[in-house]
């Protein structure tokens, strides 16, 4: 039959629960536990575990975009060691490259000699 699912492939509703409550688990080793407790709720399923922090990471990504440009592109040495300001300038560039914006070496060099003293 077209459309139709074997019941004997299917797991019983108790093995579904101890799966989600293992899938929690993990969510729970993985994540830190201040986090954990902020989006985890009495009755949550895995599904919903998963997708809280998820939507708290995702849904600011332009407003953390924003800054984290802001950040970079007003980098200047100040008081800093030369190396002290790549590395800081090198883990902006790899922060806004985590959320899609990346910023090529051209423009990090240009924006690193820019705000040397």
């Amino acid at each position: 039959m077209h459309g139709s699912v074997d019941s004997s492939l299917v797991p019983a509703h108790h093995e579904w629960s101890t799966i989600d409550a293992m899938l929690i688990q993990c969510f729970f080793l993985t994540i830190s536990p201040d986090l954990f407790h902020t989006v985890m709720q009495d009755g949550d399923d895995a599904l919903t575990v998963w997708t809280k922090p998820n939507r708290l990471f995702t849904d600011n990504r332009l407003q953390c975009r924003i800054f984290l440009q802001q950040e970079f592109f007003g980098c200047h040495q100040d008081n800093t060691s030369v190396d002290d300001d790549c590395h800081r300038l090198k883990t902006l560039a790899d922060e806004l490259g985590d959320i899609g914006a990346k910023i090529d070496d051209d423009l990090l060099l240009s924006t690193l000699t820019a705000g040397l003293n």
